[in-house]
């Protein structure tokens, strides 16, 4: 009888998945970098933890923007 392990942390592999996504890779292209398929991304993308790194991602992201402009901003001044 297969056991369905919860995981408190993201591989390498979706790691980098996460990354491709974020950056504007498709779950094809990310798939096909990855070497799995594309039902193997989506099943990490539908995982609490993959979505709860990735929003974690997505703002850290935000904010080296948001202060990149702020710093870019006060140069002009």
């Amino acid at each position: 009888m297969g056991r369905t392990i919860k995981r408190t942390s993201l591989t390498g592999k979706q790691h980098m998945a996460l990354a491709l996504l974020v950056r504007g890779k498709s779950v094809k292209e990310t798939a096909e970098m990855m070497c799995v398929t594309r039902d193997t991304i989506q099943t990490w993308q539908r995982s609490a933890i993959f979505q709860e790194t990735m929003q974690t991602y997505i703002a850290s992201v935000a904010r080296a923007e948001l202060d990149r402009g702020l710093q870019e901003a006060e140069m002009e001044l």
